[in-house]
């Protein structure tokens, strides 16, 4: 994982943090900007953009926030409103803790995604140029 990439891994104990003085639940963009205002953080972390146009920042919180979900601290199925379970509610992350969590969730995909890959099949007994059988995921 690059720097670049796990920059995200920075927001999981703030978001449980925001969650936490906006009394458990709120929605993603008061989440941020309670990141935000809780950190101080600087406008050149908050102007910056991807290629989308969509705001860099908020996209990493958004990451982030997925890999709460997938860890139980935030409800999954809370359409539109992030909301912390009962394990998020007492739950306090450092910098270290946030990583071993991306790291352990990183590994299961990896593992998920390679026994797919093992068990696709492919039937090229079709007679069509090599361009459409190429496996779509």
């Amino acid at each position: 994982m690059s720097k670049k990439q796990a920059e995200f891994l920075n927001w999981l104990g703030p978001i449980l943090d925001a969650l936490r003085e906006l009394d458990g639940s709120g929605k993603p963009r008061e989440v941020s900007e309670a990141i935000a205002s809780r950190l101080n953080l600087s406008d050149s972390i908050l102007n910056q953009t991807l290629k989308s146009g969509e705001s860099r920042f908020h996209n990493q919180v958004a990451w982030a926030r997925q890999y709460l979900v997938w860890e139980g601290l935030l409800e999954k199925d809370s359409r539109g409103t992030w909301i912390l379970t009962p394990k998020g509610e007492k739950t306090s992350l450092s910098v270290e803790d946030s990583r071993k969590i991306v790291k352990k969730w990183v590994s299961i995909y990896t593992k998920a995604r390679k026994e797919t890959d093992k068990n696709v099949i492919v039937d090229v007994s079709i007679d069509a140029p090599a361009e459409f059988l190429r496996v779509k995921r």
